[in-house]
């Protein structure tokens, strides 16, 4: 039987382990529920002796999962473990077990800094049957891994992961960014790629790294890193190309994005629509509407994806915003007859630059030839044209228009029925 000392101090219960002899050894913190008390047993609120600590949860919570240790205990564990030093680290682990779990295991990762520790704690926590590792857990004893240049215990931890079915993700491999100018060091990490156990293992590593690479502008070894990855076999795809063009077009580099696609159509890499949305969003923001349809001729020209909902919308975007309302029209006609969904700003888009010309005949057009189609769509239609009329000083055609939608079975805001109904609500 485990001795503990209980107590309530400042909000929180704080219960303290006893050594044999009765001396104090190690504190847990938990926050005390709002809705939760000691009511039940308020003779536990200070209490000394030889009680077993899963029959402390009932007290405090009908719930134990309620309890949770404050970051100042998760602190004063990690400061222990440091003081004790890695030898003693399992039987300190061991101690607190009970609240290595959820956000304090998260925190627990967080507060360790030496990289050395962070995978002793890691191999620990992860023989531990109750307890769940995160892909988060994952990423930061792999960069610790990393920085130690412990490519053994890289592939073990890989291999763990995708054991667990946990894919990586573009934080996996940070570490790698500080060696970005040294092309030997990338060479190792990759060479652990290839001995990965899990076939889909290999190309997850390589996409995440080339991820990783291109987030933080590292271009020139991410490029490095996709034609070593050409080389050993693995055939990238439009998830290994998608942040290197997301990261191109951040960064305005347009020629070097074009050069990609160029280098995906030699190498016949087959690209999703994706990686097309991510250009041509760009282009249309940029009112670029010749190079945005030569593009699109280009990539129609593949055959291997068509244009879906979000490149209409980008598409109908700019032409409204460079007044050719014959050409936003059509690609929305085009986009309804391919048997595509338009996005919400796909109509007001359009709406928007009929009103901003005056030409509302078009609009009230426009919004019975879409009426009926989508009800939430016709709520925003109805709403933006209504708030545009008062606006501008056409109450009787906003009410007009506010009666037809409520004649749809359309609930529109409170604030328009009340002004223009005089209901009262």
């Amino acid at each position: 039987m485990q001795r503990f000392a209980v107590w309530r101090w400042r909000g929180l219960i704080r219960v303290r382990k006893c050594t044999s002899s009765g001396t104090p050894s190690l504190s847990y913190h938990f926050r005390l529920p709002s809705n939760k008390g000691l009511c039940a047993q308020p003779s536990l609120s200070c209490v000394h002796g030889s009680i077993p600590f899963f029959h402390l949860h009932y007290p405090f919570s009908t719930n134990s999962r309620n309890l949770e240790p404050t970051n100042e205990a998760i602190q004063a564990l990690v400061s222990k473990i440091n003081k004790n030093g890695v030898d003693s680290m399992e039987k300190t682990l061991e101690e607190a077990k009970l609240m290595l779990k959820g956000r304090a295991l998260d925190f627990l990762f967080s507060c360790i800094d030496n990289s050395i520790l962070v995978v002793k704690v890691f191999e620990w926590v992860s023989s531990q049957s109750d307890i769940k590792l995160e892909k988060t857990h994952f990423d930061v004893t792999i960069n610790s891994a990393g920085k130690l240049k412990d490519f053994e215990t890289l592939l073990r931890l890989l291999n763990l992961r995708f054991e667990r079915g946990i894919l990586n993700t573009h934080h996996t491999f940070k570490f790698c960014r500080a060696w970005s100018d040294d092309f030997s060091i990338l060479k190792e990490v990759m060479k652990v790629f290839d001995k990965i156990s899990f076939r889909f293992g290999k190309k997850n590593c390589y996409d995440m790294l080339i991820a990783s690479l291109s987030m933080s502008e590292h271009f020139t070894a991410a490029k490095f890193v996709l034609e070593t990855m050409l080389s050993v076999q693995c055939k990238p795809s439009g998830c290994t190309l998608h942040p290197i063009i997301v990261a191109y077009v951040k960064n305005g580099k347009i020629n070097e994005v074009y050069e990609l696609f160029e280098f995906a159509k030699t190498r016949q890499i087959t690209l999703d629509i994706e990686c097309y949305n991510a250009f041509m969003d760009y282009l249309c923001k940029q009112s670029k509407l010749k190079e945005a349809a030569d593009f699109l001729s280009d990539m129609l020209s593949l055959s291997t994806c068509k244009p879906d909902a979000r490149m209409y919308n980008s598409l109908i975007s700019a032409a409204c915003r460079v007044g050719r309302e014959d050409g936003a029209v059509s690609l929305l006609d085009r986009m309804r007859n391919e048997g595509l969904k338009p996005q919400f700003g796909t109509y007001t888009c359009i709406l928007r630059m009929f009103m901003g010309q005056g030409k509302w005949e078009k609009v009230y057009r426009l919004l019975n030839k879409v009426r009926g189609i989508d009800p939430v769509s016709d709520y925003w239609n109805y709403m933006f044209v209504i708030e545009r009329l008062k606006k501008d000083g056409k109450r009787e055609d906003a009410i007009y228009l506010a009666l037809e939608a409520k004649s749809m079975g359309l609930i529109l805001d409170k604030r328009v029925t009340r002004e223009l109904l005089n209901e009262k609500l």
